[in-house]
């Protein structure tokens, strides 16, 4: 199930680019690929030298809300700087504050997360359609660890809620009645 094609993607970056950042990004663009600079679980890399952000096609598969706040942080990055550090987060502040699809998980600390906030983080990433599965992988890339070390450190949260997926993918209750 593709959600997005990278004309798509590219088309988005320019409403941002009008919106945000007065046009300044128009000779920038969005390859769907992986570049040399990409951890291989990583969704997206930018990459100034080039002015192309590079995004997995692994999250062509996910909703999307996942692609387009992917595509803001990896925007962010622009003005950012490369690390995920105070400059970058006063970036998508400003982007989100500008009414930008940011993921709140962008501005949380890998070092202090609790249980009750990776449940959080879980149920709201399957509460937009993605699996347990998907949505492991898009919290851990997010918390900058593997899933294998996500799911060790929280081996309950990062199942979410139980049931929930299963609740959400099914059929409203009227689709049972039969005549």
């Amino acid at each position: 199930m593709k959600t997005a094609t990278e004309a798509d993607i590219n088309r988005w970056l320019l409403e941002y680019d009008e919106k945000h950042f007065a046009g300044n990004l128009s000779i920038w663009k969005v390859v769907i690929g992986i570049h040399s600079d990409m951890k291989t679980e990583s969704e997206g890399c930018c990459v100034r030298e080039e002015r192309t952000i590079y995004l997995s096609k692994v999250i062509l598969d996910h909703p999307e809300t996942f692609i387009k706040e992917i595509l803001i942080h990896e925007i962010a990055h622009i003005r950012g700087g490369d690390y995920h550090g105070k400059k970058f987060k006063t970036e998508l502040r400003r982007l989100q504050q500008e009414g930008a699809p940011v993921n709140e998980l962008d501005f949380a600390d890998v070092h202090y997360a609790t249980g009750k906030e990776v449940l959080r983080w879980v149920d709201r990433t399957i509460g937009m359609g993605a699996t347990v599965e998907q949505a492991q992988e898009y919290v851990a890339d997010k918390y900058g660890i593997s899933v294998e070390e996500f799911v060790r450190n929280h081996p309950k949260a990062s199942k979410g809620t139980p049931g929930l997926d299963e609740a959400l993918n099914a059929p409203p209750p009227w689709h049972i009645i039969s005549d």
